[in-house]
Formats: structure tokens, sequence, C-alpha cells
């Protein structure tokens, strides 16, 4: 199943370039003039069902505990010094967690994926 990602804080252009390979729409904030602030990517990502990506551990936790986004969040946790082996890392993930990944907080190491449902807000 192919699925949609915005991508924000602390994704290298690495990882989303082989996430774009793998036949999944990405939206990556970084590249864009539009607006991307917070707010408006949280709307995006709930209106039009993206999971949101990002590297940032904080920000994540903030998107999960205030409900700020429901359709899916996946935190990239992975301790990999080599990028292209980060990447296979996050690759595994969607592959192997799927229709899992939607409507659920999913933190991604190098070990394993956890899943935390997302409650409705």
């Amino acid at each position: 199943m192919a699925h949609k990602f915005i991508a924000y804080r602390s994704v290298e252009s690495e990882v989303i370039t082989a996430i774009r390979n793998n036949k999944h729409e990405v939206y990556y904030a970084t590249e864009l003039d539009a607006d991307t602030s917070e707010e408006k990517l949280c709307q995006k990502a709930n209106g039009e069902g993206y999971i949101f990506l990002t590297g940032d551990k904080e920000f994540a936790q903030d998107l999960y505990q205030n409900q700020r986004v429901q359709s899916g969040i996946m935190l990239v946790d992975v301790k990999e010094d080599n990028v292209h082996a980060r990447a296979k890392v996050v690759l595994d993930a969607i592959a192997n967690h799927d229709v899992q990944l939607i409507g659920n907080f999913a933190t991604v190491t190098k070990q394993n994926v956890r899943l935390k449902a997302i409650q409705q807000a």
C-alpha cells in the first residue's frame, strides 16, 4: 500500500528520496515555498490523510500528546551513522507495518517499531 507522508524536522533528504523511490508520496516541508508552519502542516496531515514523519522526538511527542495529528505520526529514531542504512530501516518499517501506520504513533528504531494508538479528538 502506498502511503502519503509529510516530512518535517530532522528527516534527511536521502531518507525522503528512498521513500519516494518506493512509490510513496512525500510532502517535504523544506522543499516548499508554501506556508509550512506547524499548524498548517498538521491541518494538511489531518485533512488529507498524511502520516507525519519527523526525526524530532520532542516534536513527535507534542503532536501525539496534544492530539495535533490523528492520521498517523512516524518518529525516526534510528541511531545509525550511514544515512542509507537509516533509510533502509525506515523503508522496512513502512513495508512491515503498512496499514498499522495509519492512526498510530510509530517510533522506528534500528531494533523495532513501537506503535501507540492515537486518540481521536
